[in-house]
C-alpha cells in the first residue's frame, strides 16, 4: 500500500506510481495534493484499488497505451475532492476502473480521454461536480462508460460529452454516447449528456450517436436531464 497523506508532490517522468502486487492499493488522503505527469505508463496505477479522499490530483499520461487513473483489478474511490485525468490517447480511458467508481462528497472530477471515466461494474456520482469527455479520432467515445453495471447520479452537477468517431474497415461500427450503461438512475441534480457525430465510411459499417445509452431501465426523478445525439446512421437522445 501507497500513502500520500497531507503532501505536496509534483513529478514528470517516464513512469508513475504503481501498486501491482497482491492486495495493496493508492491511497491519497487528508489533504495532499499530487501532480503526476508520465510519458510511457499511468502516472497512478494500482492493482487493487485507488482511494481520493480530501486532497487534489492532477494525473496526465503522455502515453500511446494507457490510462491516468488506473485500477486494473479493483476499484476507484474519490471523496470530497478536486481531480483531473487526462489521457492522450483516444483508444484509453482518463480513469479506469476493473470494478466500480464512486464519486461522493462534493468532489470535481475532470476526466479526458478515448473514455473520460470507465468501470467494469457500476458508476455511482453523489452530490458531485463531474465532467467525463471523449475524444475525437477512434471508432468509440463515451464521456461514461460503465460496461456491465449501471450509472447512478444523485444530486450535482454531470456533464458527459462523447468526441467524433468514425468507422472505416469492412464490418466495422462507430459508437459515439455521452453516457453508456446497462442501467441508469438519475434522482436529482443536473446532468447533461451529449453524443458527437458518428461517420461510418467502411463497406457494410454502422454508425451510433446517443446522448443516453442503456440496455435496461432508465430512471428519472426529480432532476434536470439534457441528452442529445449527433448526426448518425442511429440518433438519438436516449436509447
Amino acid at each position: 500500500t501507497i500513502n500520500s497523506i497531507g503532501s505536496c508532490i509534483y513529478a514528470e517522468a517516464n513512469y508513475g506510481i504503481a501498486v501491482e502486487d497482491g492486495d495493496e492499493t493508492i491511497n491519497v488522503i487528508n489533504g495532499a495534493e499530487l501532480n503526476l505527469v508520465s510519458n510511457q505508463s499511468a502516472p497512478i496505477s494500482a492493482k487493487q484499488g485507488i482511494l481520493i479522499d480530501g486532497s487534489t490530483v492532477t494525473a496526465t499520461t503522455n502515453a500511446s497505451s494507457h490510462h491516468a487513473l488506473y485500477a486494473y483489478e479493483g476499484g476507484i474511490e474519490i471523496n470530497n475532492s478536486t481531480v483531473k485525468a487526462y489521457a492522450e490517447s483516444s483508444s484509453n480511458a482518463a480513469v479506469w476502473a476493473d470494478t466500480s467508481i464512486k464519486i461522493t462528497g462534493e468532489s470535481d472530477v475532470t476526466a479526458t480521454g478515448g473514455y473520460g471515466i470507465y468501470a467494469g461494474g457500476d458508476v455511482s456520482i453523489t452530490g458531485s461536480k463531474v465532467t467525463a469527455t471523449g475524444a475525437d479520432g477512434n471508432a468509440s467515445s463515451i464521456g461514461i462508460y460503465s460496461d456491465m453495471g449501471n450509472v447512478t447520479i444523485e444530486g450535482g452537477t454531470v456533464t458527459a460529452t462523447s468526441g467524433i468517431v468514425a468507422a472505416e474497415g469492412t464490418g466495422s461500427f462507430a459508437n459515439s454516447s455521452g453516457i453508456y450503461s446497462y442501467g441508469l438512475t438519475i434522482t436529482s441534480g443536473e446532468v447533461t449528456a451529449v453524443g458527437k457525430l458518428a461517420v461510418d465510411e467502411g463497406e457494410d459499417s454502422d454508425s451510433y450517436s446517443y446522448g443516453i445509452e442503456a440496455y435496461s431501465e432508465v430512471v428519472i426523478e426529480n432532476a434536470t436531464v439534457y441528452a442529445r445525439g449527433d448526426q448518425a446512421n442511429d440518433s438519438a437522445g436516449i436509447y
